[in-house]
């Protein structure tokens, strides 16, 4: 009941605030895991992690942040850290250069000033997973140049699912997908 709520919500309190919990995560980022962990934000899913009200859990967020991650972790113990989760070097590159060809392409959003592009992923997957015929986009369609790896500018060829010919080939039943 009520009390089960509160006692929850005094241990995930004291949880956070215990200096001694921050206990993963490389030593020079202890102070901001420790100011994530005291964060409104994260106070917020160790409530929501640790009610006993017995009601799922289901569909919330949490910053992907490194510390907030970590703080996450360090509190509850289960979920994913924000150190031990990320890419080796070399797989960075190998995200950077995926990112890239799908960017030149596949039909991507509008770019926003100021802010890196979006990697929309659309048509990429009904392509790659789902064998979608693919068609060259129009001339009403901007294409922006991008920056490739070595810093020079090149020019995307966008292309998108072609759902015409999708309906022609395929009728009205379902397509499994294909896993190339």
């Amino acid at each position: 009941g009520a009390a089960c709520s509160i006692r929850s919500v005094a241990m995930a309190v004291e949880a956070l605030t215990r200096p001694e919990m921050v206990h993963g995560g490389p030593p020079e980022e202890q102070a901001s895991i420790e100011a994530a962990a005291g964060s409104d934000e994260v106070s917020a899913v160790v409530l929501a992690l640790t009610a006993e009200t017995g009601e799922a859990l289901r569909g919330g967020q949490v910053c992907s942040d490194r510390p907030a991650l970590q703080a996450l972790q360090n509190v509850v113990g289960w979920t994913i850290g924000g150190y031990g989760t990320r890419p080796v070097p070399d797989s960075v590159k190998t995200k950077e250069r995926d990112r890239l060809n799908v960017l030149l392409r596949y039909r991507q959003p509008p770019l926003e000033e100021g802010k890196p592009p979006t990697v929309a992923m659309y048509d990429y997957l009904c392509d790659t997973l789902f064998g979608v015929p693919m068609r060259s986009v129009g001339p009403e369609v901007v294409q922006p140049r991008y920056l490739n790896l070595e810093g020079q500018e090149v020019e995307p060829d966008w292309m998108e699912a072609d759902w015409e010919a999708f309906r022609q080939a395929q009728g009205d039943r379902p397509v499994p997908p294909v896993f190339q």
